[in-house]
């Protein structure tokens, strides 16, 4: 029997974990098993998300304290960026380059903003900022009280992840073709 076919896969992906460990040290605590390769993480004042990108199509939830992972959304289309307020997850899509809302508690997800394929996520109050690897290769400012959409950057060459830190102009990195290239850009709104 070869390696590949003795070795046990978990329903979810790798098996890989999410992991927790005080600050003054020990030993890190599994918080999460089985997480699904989890790739991009958020949180809240009680849970941690994440995406499990094309590993498992899914967005995941588990209390800070431990206990069941709740699967937010499934059969996604490689679920990347990740950014949560007090009532919504929000996750982008690398595959179908949507970008989309599902409430923290459960429920029925809802399309935000269309692109090609979206990969960063950052949240500012009420603006959610996103970066599309594909189309026309932009950072996007999407406002979520009046559901408009405004292109800050076009023509990036693979623009990957974003911050929008408070009280600070909007950071992004440009992946290329995937082999970071060290260049960061910056935007602030007039």
């Amino acid at each position: 029997m070869a390696f590949h076919e003795m070795r046990r896969r978990p329903p979810d992906g790798e098996g890989e974990n999410i992991y927790t460990m005080p600050l003054d040290g020990g030993e890190p605590v599994v918080l999460a098993s089985d997480a699904g390769m989890p790739e991009h993480l958020a949180q809240d004042a009680e849970n941690l998300y994440w995406t499990g990108g094309a590993a498992t199509n899914k967005v995941y939830k588990v209390a800070k304290s431990g206990g069941e992972v709740t699967v937010i959304a499934d059969n996604e289309a490689e679920p990347a960026g990740i950014a949560v307020d007090a009532a919504f997850v929000y996750w982008a899509n690398t595959g179908d380059g949507g970008v989309f809302k599902a409430p923290i508690a459960g429920g029925q997800k809802t399309l935000i903003h269309q692109g090609s394929s979206m990969a960063g996520l950052a949240l500012r109050g009420s603006t959610l900022f996103s970066t599309d690897m594909r189309g026309n290769r932009s950072v996007n400012a999407h406002d979520l009280e009046s559901n408009r959409t405004v292109v800050l950057a076009f023509g990036q060459a693979v623009p990957w992840r974003v911050l929008a830190p408070e009280g600070q102009g909007v950071f992004w990195s440009n992946a290329g073709d995937y082999r970071y290239q060290g260049q960061v850009a910056s935007y602030r709104a007039p």
